[in-house]
């Protein structure tokens, strides 16, 4: 993907997703032992934040952008706007 604003949602659905997933777990079956689940919903979430990581990028420069917020019209580095 080259919008990193796109990114962006899909990295913090995923993570939601994922956070979702891992409670839900200790809802249905418990703290005692861990369930698959949960290992599940965790990998997910660690998933979401990797690929923010490398997804979320100024496609002009390549600086890294923040990942934290849900839209960024310029980047901080070169001052090019984002679509």
């Amino acid at each position: 993907m080259k919008h990193p604003n796109r990114c962006r949602w899909v990295m913090m659905a995923t993570i939601i997703a994922g956070i979702a997933l891992a409670g839900l777990s200790g809802i249905v079956s418990g703290a005692e032992p861990i369930h698959p689940m949960f290992v599940l919903g965790a990998v997910l979430a660690l998933g979401g934040v990797v690929f923010g990581v490398i997804t979320v990028r100024c496609p002009f420069c390549g600086h890294s952008l923040d990942l934290h917020g849900f839209g960024t019209e310029y980047c901080s580095y070169c001052g090019e706007k984002l679509d």
